[in-house]
């Protein structure tokens, strides 16, 4: 059983994935993340399929969503 919830862990893994601003043209150019991120949660106990639910069925997708979310929050911050 992993020690905290997948929603944690999740925001913790994000800094290793998330740190150069640029706003996701494609999904698909996180797909390398989304399965080294799957490999990872599972690895840590979380299952696989609570990982995919949690992404709203497309874990490249919603590293895309938060990489737009990180640069939005870049740009706010030089302003």
């Amino acid at each position: 059983m992993p020690e905290q919830d997948l929603e944690d862990w999740l925001d913790e893994q994000m800094g290793d994935i998330l740190h150069t601003p640029g706003f996701c043209e494609d999904p698909s150019q996180f797909a390398t993340h989304a399965k080294q991120l799957e490999d990872a949660a599972i690895a840590e106990g979380y299952q696989k399929q609570d990982l995919i639910d949690f992404c709203n069925g497309d874990i490249a997708r919603y590293l895309c969503g938060k990489q737009d979310e990180y640069t939005r929050d870049h740009i706010g911050r030089q302003e």
